[in-house]
């Protein structure tokens, strides 16, 4: 078996390697990529500490994890979304986006 403390140090270094990506570059999608490296990394760090620290029944932590689950799937629509309108619209002006018929 895998000791735990394996899945928190590459939650670490998922988590690092995140950040580092939010801070160095100003790109939209590398920035949203960015920031799901960050959900994966902490996720990996929670079951971590889960499997070597905590002796609960877990339902409070299967919640937080599906929780953070959707917050990442929301990430990946957004740049969806953003890939879609860009290719579509030259800006983001909302009043050319009420006006889009579809």
């Amino acid at each position: 078996m895998v000791p735990y403390y394996y899945f928190v140090a590459i939650g670490a270094g998922l988590l690092a390697a995140g950040l580092a990506g939010v801070v160095s570059s100003r790109h939209f999608i590398v920035t949203i990529l960015s920031i799901e490296i960050i959900f994966a990394g902490a996720i990996s760090a929670l079951v971590g500490y889960y499997v070597g620290a905590l002796s609960t029944n877990g339902s409070f932590f299967v919640l937080l994890l599906a929780l953070w689950a959707v917050a990442s799937t929301e990430i990946i629509g957004i740049v969806a979304f953003y890939v879609y309108m860009r290719d579509k619209v030259s800006d983001f002006d909302l009043r050319k986006l009420t006006q889009m018929k579809g």
